[in-house]
């Protein structure tokens, strides 16, 4: 009986090694397929959606997310256009490229680049529909952040009545959507100065047009200091001091990508 089952149990043994390593080798096999074989195309169109769709989350932020989130594959340039308020007196960056660096972090790896278009003394009368929208198409801007020029037109040789301001940046942003159809702009009135009684009206006389221009407009004033002497750090010969541009770019950035 012993010589029976002891060959017996010798077979069943041999079997099951055999069956183990048979099991073994299709297991190694399998994987080594999957690991060489492509993914579906239904796999990857769905994880590169998926991409897109976190790429609009992240962009979808203040008034630039609204406008990148409404076409995700279209480029974008910035042209800020205004008078010596948008640089820096003190050879440090002005609030445009403030504003720019810290949106192009907010937006990395999208890169948004930006020109600064500087009109120097000119006032809202001058060119501005001839000479600087030549300028302007030039440089292909799909944003223009436009500054009012209305500390320009206040220290103008003739000083230029407030109505007549609004009427003239009218005339110009008319005249700029003609040229350039699909543009966006954004309007920001010039920088509150030290004590002054005839400006503030201008400024107010903006801010109750703002909606006839037909363009977006953003009010930074309420982030200066109401109080003459406490604007003093912010202000350097009537445009800002560093301080002053640290200022403005973050009280625009709170509106352009809510940061």
């Amino acid at each position: 009986m012993k010589k029976t089952i002891f060959p017996l149990l010798v077979c069943l043994m041999i079997a099951g090694i055999i069956l183990s390593s048979l099991y073994y080798q299709q297991q190694i096999a399998g994987i080594a397929k999957d690991s060489t074989e492509p993914r579906s195309a239904s796999t990857t169109a769905s994880e590169k959606e998926e991409g897109i769709v976190d790429n609009i989350e992240v962009y979808s932020d203040g008034w630039l997310g609204s406008l990148l989130s409404s076409d995700p594959n279209k480029e974008h340039k910035v042209v800020f256009f205004g008078s010596h308020s948008l640089v820096s007196m003190e050879d440090d960056p002005g609030w445009p490229e403030i504003t720019m660096d810290k949106t192009n972090d907010r937006l990395a790896p999208l890169t948004i680049n930006h020109d600064v278009i500087l009109i120097d003394n000119d006032t809202s009368t001058e060119d501005l529909d001839d000479h600087w929208i030549k300028q302007i198409v030039e440089k292909e801007p799909t944003i223009i952040i436009a500054e009012s020029l209305t500390l320009n037109d206040n220290s103008s040789a003739i000083t230029i009545q407030p109505q007549q301001s609004v009427d003239n940046l009218k005339t110009f942003f008319d005249q700029l959507t003609l040229e350039l159809p699909s543009v966006e702009i954004i309007l920001v009135p010039t920088n509150p100065i030290g004590e002054a009684s005839f400006y503030p009206l201008q400024i107010d006389t903006l801010n109750e047009n703002a909606q006839s221009l037909g363009v977006d407009y953003f009010d930074h004033w309420d982030a200066w200091p109401e109080d003459v002497q406490a604007r003093e750090p912010f202000l350097k010969e009537g445009r800002p001091s560093k301080a002053g541009h640290e200022l403005w770019a973050e009280a625009f950035l709170e509106f352009f990508i809510d940061s």
